[in-house]
């Protein structure tokens, strides 16, 4: 799949299209991460950093997908344990 055609499948907060700012990254000169949702609930760690060339310039990006959705899962799963227990804390029952 082309990166193209990858990034019509992620959106920041599922409202915003995903708009890798290329010219930030070079700029800076340093990573960026973001958690990235898909349509499909999947979720991605995407980093894009600088590409350096042997002369020391940036030659471009690196763009990188990490599957998360695991990650993300649990971490729902760990609030709503919380909360459930908070709310029981609260009410004095076990």
């Amino acid at each position: 799949m082309k990166s193209k055609n990858r990034t019509r499948l992620l959106y920041y907060s599922n409202t915003c299209r995903v708009a890798f700012d290329r010219s930030g990254v070079e700029k800076i000169l340093v990573f960026i991460e973001k958690h990235v949702g898909s349509r499909d609930g999947r979720w991605f760690l995407v980093r894009t950093m600088p590409y350096r060339t042997l002369e020391n310039l940036i030659g471009g990006v690196v763009i990188t997908f990490s599957n998360i959705t695991a990650a993300k899962t649990l971490e729902a799963q760990l609030r709503q344990t919380q909360s459930e227990t908070e709310k029981r804390v609260e009410k004095g029952t076990p």
